[in-house]
């Protein structure tokens, strides 16, 4: 009798909604198009230090142009050396074309991922 009670008294709380700010779909799937994030994993031996090294001079090459107006954040977060790099731009353009070579460099990578429109690791 008593569950019957709370039950009773709970159920209004169900059926309430809070205001809450919506965004949508296309505002979330445009911010995401301009989201590279570049994993470099370990499969037991550790990262490949030499693509570490090159993506990361890559990457602050390219961020320092001033026309492709892009934002990096390197983000360590394994026990063996892993680690992610999250790239954002402003223009497509520069960034496709970063894009696409980078993955045409570290296509064949085990230890390389690379995705556009993946979240970040916080």
């Amino acid at each position: 009798m008593h569950f019957l009670k709370i039950g009773l008294l709970t159920l209004p709380l169900l059926f309430t909604s809070c205001k809450s700010k919506k965004v949508s779909e296309a505002s979330v799937a445009e911010s995401n198009k301009t989201t590279l994030v570049i994993d470099l994993i370990s499969i037991g031996s550790g990262i490949d230090r030499n693509a570490f090294k090159a993506i990361e001079d890559q990457v602050n090459t390219h961020v320092a142009k001033s026309e492709c107006k892009m934002e990096s954040t390197l983000i360590p977060w394994g026990r063996e050396g892993e680690k992610q790099f999250c790239i954002n731009a402003e223009k497509t353009a520069c960034f496709d074309e970063f894009v696409e070579t980078l993955k045409g460099q570290y296509a064949g990578n085990k230890r390389v991922r690379i995705q556009v429109g993946a979240s970040c690791r916080k």
